[in-house]
This record gives structure tokens, sequence and C-alpha cells, in this order.
């Protein structure tokens, strides 16, 4: 019924690049595309520690995506609300990138997240609404 602030979620991302794209999946749906042991090895993962969404985080979440039009009426931004729930929600992970030839560790921070491909933070977004919603058919068991 209470949710502990220092519970968290573990989300693993699987991706490939394909040009100048990425290509990413969470977990649950990288399974399910049944591929090959050798078709895996081109995917790397990103592990991402996430906070449990509370009632009043997600009310603050929503407060900083409300905007009002030229009108003064009231206005609700989405993707303000899911660049924020990124950035508020991230705890973590053990992302890296290539720097003179050698491997460095990315740090958590606002700048860095907004600097995510949109295929992964969507995959990201993607597997922690799926993971902390219940839909309509896990709700009626």
């Amino acid at each position: 019924m209470f949710i502990d602030e220092n519970d968290t979620l573990n989300i693993q991302i699987f991706y490939k690049k394909l040009g100048r794209h990425y290509v990413a999946h969470n977990k649950h749906d990288f399974v399910k595309l049944g591929l090959t042991e050798e078709e895996q090895k081109q995917y790397k993962t990103v592990n991402v520690k996430m906070r449990d969404l509370t009632w009043g985080l997600y009310n603050d979440l929503q407060e900083l995506a409300v905007y009002y039009d030229d009108e003064g009426v009231r206005r609700f931004n989405y993707k303000v609300f899911r660049e924020n729930k990124l950035i508020r929600l991230i705890l973590s992970w053990d992302a890296t990138m290539t720097k003179d030839g050698k491997t460095v560790p990315v740090g958590v921070n606002e700048r860095n997240i907004k600097n995510l491909s949109t295929e992964i933070a969507e995959a990201i977004l993607a597997a922690y609404d799926e993971e902390m919603f219940l839909d309509a058919q896990e709700e009626e068991k």
C-alpha cells in the first residue's frame, strides 16, 4: 500500500546500432523475438536502476508538464511529462561510451538522459510502465 522511498526497479534494455539509429527492446520483448544465439550476440545491454513511482512523485511530474496557452487555458505537455519522468526516475545505469579508444562510464544526469537515443529512451519508458502498471488482463487475474 505504501512505497518505500528506497524501493527501486531494475530495467534491462537490449540494443544495437543500425546506421545512425538504434533498435532497442526491453527484456520481455527481446525474449519474445526468438533470436538465435548468434543474433542475440549482436545486441549490447544497458541496465537501468529506477525509482518506484509514488503518488506524490506522479503528481509532481504531472504538474511540471502543465502550462497555460495564450488564452489562459491550462494544458498538459506529454513530451515534458515523459522527459521529466526519465530525469526524475533514473537513479543509475551501467551505460558506457568509447572516448579516445577507451570505454568510459557515462554518468546519470539530466544532460546525458536528454542525449539518449529516442529508441533507447522509449524502450526504458515502455519497460518501466510495463513493470509498474497492470494491464487489463493482469488486473482481472
